[in-house]
């Protein structure tokens, strides 16, 4: 999640995200050969939980926070910062990250080497990094507002966004496990996992070490049908979408009996959102269809990859080939009529949420509305 280069903007954790997820984002540990679509890591603004009224904002390297009427709250000098998130955002100060509060007055002490946000009165602090890349990260610890360790410390090599009261980490011996709220472990959900998505629709898809073929759980840990997919994405709005066949690689959508109710067809396909989903068809066209499997639009210009639909709009991405120089990949954004937008001029973005997305322009972030018109300009 937190990445210290010199964007140090990250998407939370959900990571988060993943997620988050945003309602619109699941993050996915791999099941088979998974193609599911995922935003860049960069950007954060989509978190579930945090306070959509304050902005993480940039100014050259340096970070600070704004509102949604583009006046400063607080004057960005962190080396990076988190949302808000019940009350505190982590921020780096001097090469440490500890909690601000909303006034900017220091919290918790910048003593540590990485922090995520504060959920259900808790988070997570560690000597190392936590990002969706699989590495090693020494001692953490799960704190509460005050800065006071509680519970037990881990050895984490990933951990995953917040969704439906859970999260999902692997240990330094690299068994997976779901924690609850109080970011304790759920014994009934302790398997070795080697592909799954968050729960969802109160389901969750998963593959296990032990065995082949992807199937889905409930959050007693019961299996809801057969895993017999090649690969699987996680429920949304009561359909996943699903490879039946590893030789055809052609994916469909199920609905939550497991019954294929959209049948396979597409050679990717995106989660459904606001009754909307993005698919892939084999002759390489991105098509919008709606629950039963219609066609809807397709999108009117050459995109070369989709996401989920938020508050009417759907971010898309277009390659620009150039003369004597490397392509130039592009983000913008679609209608659910298939015409873009909002033009092709972001180098990574986020799904709209309160009206307002997250862009990254030559490393620095901004905001726009929904008609493209910067809230904050990156500079």
């Amino acid at each position: 999640m937190m990445q210290e280069n010199k964007h140090n903007c990250v998407k939370s954790m959900r990571i988060v995200i993943i997620s988050l997820l945003a309602i619109s984002l699941l993050i996915l540990i791999g099941c088979g050969a998974n193609e599911s679509f995922q935003y860049e890591t960069h950007l954060h603004y989509d978190t579930d939980y945090a306070d959509p009224s304050i902005l993480v904002i940039q100014e050259g390297n340096l970070y600070g926070y704004g509102d949604t009427k583009g006046e400063v709250l607080i004057k960005p000098k962190y080396q990076d910062a988190r949302p808000f998130c019940e009350g505190l955002a982590a921020v780096k100060y001097n090469g440490k990250y500890g909690y601000i509060d909303k006034s900017g007055k220091t919290v918790i002490q910048f003593k540590y080497n990485d922090a995520l946000d504060f959920y259900n009165g808790k988070s997570i602090v560690g000597e190392g990094r936590f990002t969706h890349v699989e590495l090693f990260y020494p001692i953490s610890h799960v704190i509460n507002t005050k800065g006071e360790v509680i519970g037990e410390e881990h050895q984490f090599t990933y951990i995953s966004d917040i969704s439906e009261d859970m999260f999902f980490a692997k240990t330094d011996k690299g068994i997976g496990q779901f924690y609850d709220k109080d970011y304790q472990p759920i014994k009934s959900l302790t398997k070795e996992y080697s592909g799954l998505s968050l729960f969802s629709d109160g389901l969750a898809m998963y593959s296990l070490t032990s065995a082949s073929g992807c199937g889905y759980m409930d959050r007693t840990g019961k299996q809801a049908f057969p895993a017999t997919f090649y690969d699987a994405n996680g429920f949304h709005e009561g359909l996943a979408a699903v490879m039946p066949d590893g030789e055809k690689r052609l994916w469909g959508y199920i609905d939550k009996t497991g019954e294929m109710v959209i049948s396979p067809a597409y050679s990717a396909a995106r989660l459904f959102s606001e009754g909307l989903a993005c698919v892939l068809s084999p002759e390489d066209k991105w098509l919008i269809i709606d629950p039963t499997g219609n066609e809807v639009a397709d999108i009117q210009k050459k995109v070369y990859d989709a996401g989920v639909f938020s508050e009417g709009l759907c971010a898309v991405k277009t390659i620009i080939k150039r003369w004597k120089e490397d392509d130039l990949v592009l983000w913008g954004y679609t209608d659910a009529s298939g015409k873009i937008a909002i033009d092709f001029k972001y180098d990574e973005v986020t799904p709209f949420k309160n009206g307002i997305a997250q862009v990254l322009v030559d490393d620095h972030i901004g905001y726009i509305d929904k008609t493209g018109k910067y809230i904050w300009e990156p500079k």
